[in-house]
């Protein structure tokens, strides 16, 4: 597989899903991209575009859900600094199984909701 950027920059494996993946040590309030299972992944843009968006959702082993991402400038996850210069955010979410399906829906990850979240198809 080839390297791709993850969320702090180190390089890790891209998914079978295609995206990059995160596995770059991201924590915040329990939830952390290094030891959480990645579940799919999505990517708009190049990573040096100021709209750049990066996002994956994970589930921990306790099997919380979260969305972890990052982004450049002009993307959802920028911030302005002191200096009230635009800066690239880095930002984890949590989600409920809902928020999760829909999530995958809104990303065209329609593999991951039939491995992971199967009960949430309904027959038509």
């Amino acid at each position: 597989m080839e390297p791709r950027l993850g969320i702090d920059g180190a390089a890790a494996a891209a998914t079978e899903e295609g995206g990059a993946h995160a596995q770059g040590h991201r924590r915040f309030c329990g939830y952390d991209t290094e030891t959480a299972e990645l579940l799919a992944a999505w990517e708009f843009g190049y990573p040096n575009d100021f709209s750049h968006v990066w996002e994956g959702l994970y589930r921990t082993a306790k099997g919380a859900l979260f969305i972890a991402g990052k982004g450049g400038p002009r993307s959802k996850y920028a911030r302005t600094d002191r200096t009230e210069r635009d800066v690239q955010f880095i930002g984890i979410q949590p989600a409920t199984k809902e928020e999760a399906v829909a999530w995958c829906e809104e990303h065209h990850k329609d593999g991951a909701i039939e491995k992971y979240f199967a009960d949430a198809i309904a027959d038509a």
